[in-house]
């Protein structure tokens, strides 16, 4: 590990990384595991991640790599070359995990798929992600996360009810797939060691993300009912919403349970409406929701927000504010956790980053870094994972 590193830390220490992924998918994944301790090397080619030349940028730097580029050591090879390729695999016989999100039979085409790599680490746990996964008449399109949410019927239901389908201002999918590739991959490491076998782990971009419909899907195969926009409320409880309040400040409530749903109305001062038979039940409410929502709005815009949210939380209801980023900044509770952290960086000085979302009382990991430059790890890589010098030569 280079010296000017802090080493891993968290339950994956030990655990070798290769992260052959672009743009955003793929490499979430490898964030994820380097978050968490595995020593992640990102392989790049030349020219750098397509990342790099993405989103908002600070003294040429992009403040998306620098994300999507944390706690990973950067390599740079030419897979289009011999000696590029070669060096692919030996890299890959020394690692745990390699991770890819090309356009399936890419890198068949360079002489790296999985039979390639198979032969040279029978024991390697390889995460393919693409579009539309690596089979079916769809496998070989082109598919990004704006496809893959809008067939996997996340665009269809967002939105009001008035207004037309919706996407997401969020990478969504491919966070859903990295989230289900991380998870896939740990599941097939543990079978790995106890059998000795690799895997081959295929993940599509539509696929996690329809999971999240289930119970939309299930009801619309019993009833035939295709489901509708329904803006900010759920329709399988009532209330549900955001409501702006006499300062202009919005709060986010919901009352799925009777319990909730009497917490709520209780303070709003509204106690009489469980005895009303309009609201007495959640199916009762779900077919009022309207003046539901009309009592809850009504009474907070006569208070500010603050003062509103303290009669809530006083009750147990389960609220609260409609944060934008400057408020996740100030918020005490998500500085007292760590929520964002600073983390020191050599082109940047420091950089605020979201902190890692699993907390380990025994093995804590840690954003240690944020992304690196081009190809500024080759050293440390090639004599931690190969024992070789920059050039290669052992």
């Amino acid at each position: 590990m280079t010296q000017d590193l802090p080493p891993p830390q968290g339950p994956l220490v030990g655990l070798k990384v290769l992260d052959l992924g672009v743009l955003i998918a793929g490499p979430l994944v490898g964030c994820y595991l380097g978050d968490m301790g595995a020593d992640v090397v990102k392989v790049e080619r030349p020219t750098g991640d397509p990342s790099r030349a993405t989103g908002r940028h600070v003294e040429g730097v992009s403040l998306i790599w620098k994300y999507i580029g944390r706690n990973k050591r950067s390599i740079s090879i030419d897979f289009g070359v011999e000696e590029g390729r070669q060096l692919v695999l030996d890299l890959a016989a020394s690692a745990d995990i390699l991770i890819e999100n090309f356009r399936p039979g890419t890198l068949e085409k360079w002489g790296l798929g999985w039979d390639a790599l198979h032969a040279v680490n029978p024991r390697l746990v390889m995460a393919r992600i693409s579009g539309f996964g690596q089979t079916g008449p769809y496998a070989r399109r082109s598919g990004f996360g704006t496809v893959a949410e809008s067939m996997a019927g996340f665009t269809n239901l967002n939105g009001w009810p008035e207004g037309p389908p919706t996407l997401s201002p969020i990478a969504l999918a491919d966070t859903a797939a990295a989230m289900a590739a991380t998870i896939a991959v740990l599941a097939a490491l543990h079978r790995r060691d106890a059998t000795g076998e690799g895997e081959q782990v295929d993940i599509s971009l539509i696929e996690p993300l329809f999971s999240y419909f289930g119970p939309q899907f299930v009801d619309y195969c019993q009833f035939g009912e295709e489901p509708k926009r329904v803006g900010n409320r759920l329709d399988f409880a009532s209330p549900r919403g955001a409501y702006v309040c006499k300062d202009g400040k919005w709060l986010a409530l919901s009352g799925a349970t009777q319990i909730t749903a009497g917490n709520i109305f209780r303070a709003i001062g509204r106690t009489e409406l469980l005895d009303d038979p309009r609201f007495a039940t959640n199916a009762a409410r779900m077919k009022n929701a309207d003046a539901v929502d009309e009592a809850i709005q009504q009474w907070a815009s006569t208070l500010p927000r603050a003062e509103a949210l303290d009669r809530l939380y006083e009750t147990g209801a389960p609220v609260g504010p409609v944060y934008g980023m400057q408020d996740i900044l100030d918020d005490p509770h998500f500085q007292e956790r760590s929520v964002h952290v600073e983390v020191p960086d050599p082109e940047l000085g420091a950089i605020r980053l979201p902190n890692i979302f699993a907390r380990f009382m025994n093995a804590p990991g840690a954003i240690r870094f944020a992304g690196r430059p081009v190809n500024a790890d080759r050293v440390s890589v090639l004599a931690d994972w190969l024992g070789r010098d920059a050039e290669g030569r052992p």
